[in-house]
């Protein structure tokens, strides 16, 4: 089950990466056929701000990795 994505489909309108704008909440996969397991926040077409274990609240480039 796809449980983040199915969650944030209550709450949020889905459209696609290409039209993505700041301030828009992104879901990622670590891998295409697994689950939405991580969310961040657009705050510029190539940042965004996201938290994890070791680093908390950091912002990142929206890179290569991410937009897989």
């Amino acid at each position: 089950a796809d449980a983040l994505l199915a969650g944030a489909r209550g709450y949020l309108e889905e459209k696609g990466a290409e039209k993505a704008v700041p301030g828009d909440v992104l879901l990622f996969r670590w891998r295409s056929y697994l689950p939405a397991k991580h969310a961040g926040i657009l705050v510029e077409q190539d940042h965004f701000i996201h938290a994890y274990r070791g680093a908390g609240v950091t912002r990142a480039p929206l890179s290569h990795h991410w937009r897989r």
